[in-house]
C-alpha cells in the first residue's frame, strides 16, 4: 500500500512540475503595446546586437564569443510555425532572464514589453 501511495506523490509531482513550467503566451492583440512600440523597443534594446531587421546586419560580431541569434530566414519561422508556444515562451525566458552572452532584461523592460518583444521577433 505503502508503495502505491508513494508512486502516486510522484505522479502528483511529476504533473505539479509540468504544469508549472506552461506558459500562457498572450495574443498580441491583448497587449498594451503598440507594435510601432515594440519595433521602438527592439531597436534600442535588441538592435545594437541583432540587427534592425534581426538578420545580424551592420552589427559587429567580433565583440562576440558566439555570434547573437539571426532571427531572419526560414528556421525561425519553422519554429514558430511548429513550436507555437513553447518557441516564444522560450524567447521569452531568454530575454528575461538571459542567455549566454545576452543580458537579462527583467529588471529594465516589463513582462508586457517582453511578450510585444516575442511577437515582434515573431513578424522579423
Amino acid at each position: 500500500m505503502s508503495r502505491y501511495i508513494s508512486a502516486l506523490g510522484f505522479i502528483v509531482a511529476i504533473v505539479g512540475c509540468a504544469s508549472a513550467q506552461r506558459v500562457v503566451v498572450p495574443a498580441p492583440d491583448t497587449l498594451s503595446i503598440s507594435p510601432a512600440d515594440a519595433q521602438s523597443l527592439w531597436r534600442s534594446a535588441c538592435a545594437p546586437c541583432h540587427g534592425l531587421k534581426g538578420d545580424l546586419e551592420g552589427v559587429d560580431l567580433s565583440v562576440f564569443k558566439k555570434p547573437p541569434r539571426d532571427w531572419s530566414g526560414i528556421g525561425p519561422s519553422f519554429g514558430f510555425f511548429f513550436g507555437g508556444d513553447k518557441m516564444r515562451a522560450g524567447i521569452y525566458r531568454s530575454i528575461h532572464d538571459g542567455k549566454d552572452q545576452m543580458p537579462a532584461f527583467a529588471e529594465i523592460l516589463s513582462s508586457e514589453q517582453i511578450w510585444a518583444l516575442v511577437h515582434h521577433i515573431e513578424g522579423l
